[in-house]
């Protein structure tokens, strides 16, 4: 579904006869009928759960605050939208683009059965491009799988807190000249990952990792950055 920012957005949910595409929807009484509405306008704090923008034109959209739980955003463009403080609870992104999107205090959760501080959740991120984005202060648990994060930056401040990986299928992503200092990469799979230019030293925290070479970071020191990967810049040796 191709969307413009600004529009009102459709919305998906389940009914008795099953999925209702392009609405809000809630079941009648006897749970054999759906009442439909249009999500709100796309925008600050907007409620767009279960909504599809699938292949939207999101380009510059603020989205800050925004309600994103179980939203299909597969291949949207999102270069440059503020998705600052924006909730992501099994969200779908597979393919979408957000080059230099700010998406710095976030959680980003779209793992199947994960409790804690957010939802449960089931989307995925494959192949998602966050070249530039910064994701300072934002919790990441996601298949990112051949994601793109070139020059994205995940490290903190002391305004602005370090970026967390837990649980998170980093497979074959790249990471070229990301800036990692700070950040706590905790039971997560880097197998194939491209750490081009990047001071893994920095990395403030390394948990029961795999590292890209597949080696575990626990017998690495607790770091990856010893783990013979080439192209690494600290890296001993």
């Amino acid at each position: 579904m191709a969307m413009v920012a600004g529009t009102a957005a459709a919305c998906s949910s389940e009914s008795s006869d099953g999925p209702t595409s392009g609405t809000h929807g809630s079941n009648g009484s006897h749970g054999s009928t759906t009442t439909t509405a249009p999500c709100p306008p796309i925008g600050p704090g907007a409620d767009l759960a279960g909504c599809d923008l699938s292949n939207s034109n999101l380009i510059g959209a603020d989205l800050s605050g925004a309600n994103l739980k179980n939203t299909n955003l597969d291949y949207s463009n999102l270069t440059g939208a503020n998705l600052n403080h924006a909730q992501f609870y099994g969200t779908s992104f597979s393919g979408a683009n957000f080059t230099g999107a700010n998406i710095t205090d976030t959680q980003v959760n779209p793992v199947m059965g994960r409790d804690g501080p957010v939802s449960a959740s089931s989307g995925a991120g494959q192949g998602a491009n966050f070249s530039g984005v910064n994701f300072s202060g934002s919790a990441i648990t996601a298949n990112l799988s051949s994601a793109n994060f070139t020059g994205a930056t995940f490290g903190g401040t002391a305004s602005s807190p370090y970026a967390s990986f837990v649980e998170s299928n980093l497979t074959d992503a790249n990471f070229t000249n990301a800036n990692l200092e700070g950040a706590e990469i905790t039971l997560s799979n880097l197998t194939g990952a491209n750490f081009t230019g990047v001071n893994l030293l920095t990395v403030a925290v390394w948990t029961n990792d795999i590292c890209p070479n597949g080696t575990n970071s626990d017998a690495d020191g607790d770091t990856c950055a010893y783990s013979g990967v080439p192209g690494l810049v600290g890296t001993p040796g």
